[in-house]
């Protein structure tokens, strides 16, 4: 019995050692990365600076707990950054572009964005809110947002995917734009609370069309007769319009 656990002790021991040697012949700068494993795995790094400690430009990885990873909708390749709006847009969609472009901004030196919209709208208050972002974030912070549309892009989705350039959106997609409407729960409601909800809805009308004009070749009379009876139509309908630059 002795003799058995013994022999046991001397294989794991064996297998122990041989895992360790195995790692030490790997080369001086792999070994250090698995030594060191940065604590921070989805941001690869363009930028060559060795200037800044929170980065392991070994593993080109940010290496700081703090901030610098990228939301769970997000994730780089080699070429861009990818991007998802898909299902309801509400304001954690907006929350969390907000936060990937800012920490993209102060982290890295990537300023290319595949947006990814496969969407049937949701809060038009949200979707217009990342429109906003999206522009600001092509005229002032300096990125390329272009989108890859697909499946649907209705309602609040509409005014995302007009504001990005170039907007590529796959065949057979479905794209629809319509009145804003309220969910109300019940509960009491004064002649000047009604009168208020009226001019914000044609606030936010006016919003949602000034996207729509100001990135197609459709005139303002035209978007809003077509909202008037909520339209679908086709990716061939959307590149008449302005709204789709390539089908594929």
């Amino acid at each position: 019995m002795k003799t058995f656990i013994a022999t046991i002790c001397i294989i794991l021991i064996s297998s122990f050692t041989a895992f360790a040697d195995e790692g030490d012949i790997l080369p001086e700068k792999q070994r250090a990365c698995y030594e060191t494993p940065p604590s921070i795995t989805r941001m690869e790094l363009i930028n060559n600076s060795k200037d800044d400690p929170t980065i392991n430009y070994e593993s080109h990885y940010l290496n700081n707990d703090s901030g610098g990873k990228l939301s769970v909708t997000a994730y780089i390749t080699p070429k861009t950054v990818i991007m998802k709006l898909f299902s309801g847009i509400y304001v954690a969609d907006f929350v969390r572009m907000h936060d990937d472009f800012r920490k993209l901004m102060d982290y890295t030196d990537l300023r290319d964005i595949t947006l990814v919209i496969n969407s049937p709208g949701g809060s038009a208050f949200d979707g217009l809110s990342i429109a906003s972002l999206i522009d600001k974030a092509k005229n002032e912070w300096g990125f390329t947002v272009r989108a890859e549309g697909s499946g649907v892009i209705a309602s609040a989705a509409v005014p995302v995917l007009a504001v990005c350039e170039p907007r590529h959106v796959a065949p057979g997609t479905l794209i629809m734009v319509h009145e804003a409407a309220l969910w109300k729960w019940p509960g009491r409601e004064t002649a000047s609370d009604i009168n208020a909800q009226k001019e914000m809805m044609g606030l936010l009308a006016d919003r949602y069309l000034g996207f729509l004009v100001d990135n197609t070749t459709t005139s303002k009379e035209d978007w809003a007769k077509m909202i008037e009876v909520t339209t679908w139509m086709n990716p061939e309908k959307a590149k008449e319009l302005g709204l789709v630059d390539e089908i594929k």
